[in-house]
């Protein structure tokens, strides 16, 4: 999905700050860049859900 919704053609005019990945993993960066620009997703399970 990431790569559907950074399409070049998406990304020409774009800027962000400079910043690092740091202790993390690559999906939680994503999801971290993500939630910056108003981004969320819900993750459903049986026992619990996650924003």
């Amino acid at each position: 999905m990431v790569d559907n919704v950074t399409s070049e053609s998406l990304l020409l005019d774009w800027e962000r700050g400079y910043c690092v990945q740091y202790r993390e993993t690559d999906p939680t960066f994503i999801e971290l860049l993500a939630a910056e620009d108003g981004w969320y997703y819900f993750d459903h399970h049986k026992d619990r859900s996650k924003l």
